[in-house]
């Protein structure tokens, strides 16, 4: 019976190349972290020699170029993100901390969250009636007691403009309700009265501007009627705000009832919602 050579079967490892070994095709070699096949037998051809070997395997970067994440990344807790240039290391944040993208949205960040959940939070409102408001003039809302005041940030004074203003390290997004309510004037209401109240915003070191504006609904008797108003905004340090209110009755004067006993009749309140 006739013999055939079926030659090699299949590749053979044979571990580091070495120099002084006679290597056959389909011999499998390591070298420079890389692994190679022999296409050409030969003894003393370097792996790098494309007439005798093809890479099968070619190993990764050195790290030089950040992208080595052992080197990178060193203790216990870090985080991995890539900047515009590679891999940066986030190190751990501590006990209670928050992780968020920071202002610029261009990497991530340890925050601590506000204590005391919605802080500064407060509700402020008017003692006792106030009466004789002009015709067609803006007045500030005058809310001269407090309910609660988490970071002493509202003002019960009309020289501040019975305004609240943002505290140190309280940035963020607020939202503001509230409710003012009238009373009967010296000319009595009519259908034609009109009845504004307007949230304004004063940026830190800048003048008040109007921020938003509600109508009320036009009534023969505003006895026991009012207006509810809500608004949100975002706040930086040092920003103020506060209510005014119009009144448009043809002349006559208006008037606004405040507190009677535990019933807070023109009050507002705010807190910080993130």
């Amino acid at each position: 019976m006739a013999t055939i050579n079926l030659g090699r079967v299949k590749p053979v490892f044979r571990g580091a190349y070495a120099g002084g070994t006679a290597y056959v095709v389909d011999d499998i070699v390591t070298s420079g972290n890389e692994t190679f096949i022999c296409i050409q037998a030969s003894t003393g051809n370097a792996t790098s020699n494309a007439s005798y070997w093809t890479k099968l395997a070619a190993k990764g970067t050195d790290g030089t170029d950040g992208t080595d994440v052992g080197t990178v990344i060193t203790t216990q807790g870090d985080m991995l993100y890539r900047d515009g240039s590679g891999l940066q290391r986030l190190a751990k944040g501590t006990a209670g901390q928050e992780l968020r993208i920071n202002s610029g949205a261009t990497a991530p960040e340890w925050y601590t969250p506000v204590a005391g959940g919605n802080a500064p939070s407060f509700l402020a409102y008017m003692s006792g009636n106030q009466t004789g408001y002009g015709d067609n003039t803006w007045y500030d809302m005058p809310f001269d007691s407090k309910k609660w005041d988490t970071d002493n940030a509202v003002s019960t004074s009309p020289s501040d403009n019975y305004q609240f203003v943002v505290p140190s390290g309280k940035a963020g997004k607020y939202v503001f309700d509230g409710f003012i309510y009238w009373y009967s004037g010296g000319g009595g209401h009519s259908t034609s009265d009109t009845w504004y109240v307007k949230f304004r915003h004063k940026p830190s070191g800048g003048s008040y501007a109007n921020y938003a504006e509600q109508l009320n609904r036009q009534e023969p008797d505003i006895n026991s009627q009012g207006m509810t108003f809500n608004f949100g905004i975002d706040l930086a340090v040092g920003d103020a705000v506060n209510m005014q209110m119009l009144v448009d009755q043809n002349g006559s004067t208006a008037n606004v009832a405040g507190a009677s006993g535990s019933t807070l009749f023109t009050y507002w309140k705010g807190f910080k919602i993130g």
